[in-house]
């Protein structure tokens, strides 16, 4: 979530256990949380170096788009990070 939250430039703070949306209206929240699920924040949408995604020695190397799908699958798991908004936002919005 905090990928795809940097993805769409939005400033979060992070502990052990938890993510927190700074400086965040409930509609850029709601707003955040359509496009994440809808697929259109991707890592692509990422500032360049916002995250290291070289990790093996030679991966400067790669291809930036074999680079990326390299790191999602291995570390990320975008399937369950887009279901996780719909269920958040479900509930903001319907709050406010």
């Amino acid at each position: 979530m905090s990928v795809l939250a940097a993805a769409d430039r939005l400033e979060i703070k992070k502990d052990l256990i938890s993510l927190t949306y700074c400086n965040c209206p409930p509609q850029r929240f709601a707003d955040h949380c359509t496009r994440v699920v809808s697929g259109e924040v991707t890592l692509a949408n990422l500032k360049p170096g916002a995250i290291q995604m070289e990790r093996e020695r030679f991966d400067h190397f790669v291809p930036r788009a074999l680079l990326e799908k390299a790191f999602a699958a291995e570390w990320l798991d975008l399937e369950n990070a887009r279901e996780l908004p719909q269920m958040t936002a479900d509930r903001h919005i319907s709050l406010f």
